[in-house]
């Protein structure tokens, strides 16, 4: 049974650290539905590695080309793009939230 009337696409990302390492990347992880019956999924992983003084990375930098190429997983296996969206995102502090929307969602419209 289909969940959307058109196509539509359920994202979801998280990003984990590891614990008291400047040396080693923040993971990043995107999950996204690739059927209308979201019983198939597509997934990008990607390190994100630590700029200046900071020790981890809160946001996943380049959502652009992480989505870009997700949709065109989408397009390929639906002979169409997603009409929308719906983006589910894990582990982002009240601090935090108002520069990863920014970060993400810029990426994700672009």
């Amino acid at each position: 049974q289909k969940i959307f009337d058109g196509p539509a696409m359920i994202v979801g990302a998280d990003v984990t650290h590891f614990t008291r390492s400047d040396k080693k990347p923040s993971i990043a992880a995107v999950v996204a539905t690739a059927d209308p019956t979201a019983a198939k999924y597509i997934s990008r992983v990607k390190a994100l590695y630590p700029e200046g003084e900071r020790k981890s990375v809160e946001y996943i930098r380049d959502m652009k080309s992480v989505m870009k190429s997700i949709l065109s997983e989408f397009g390929n296996t639906n002979k169409c793009l997603p009409g929308k969206i719906i983006y589910y995102r894990d582990g982002v502090s009240e601090g935090q939230f108002e520069n990863t929307v920014m970060e993400e969602l810029g990426g994700i419209q672009d």
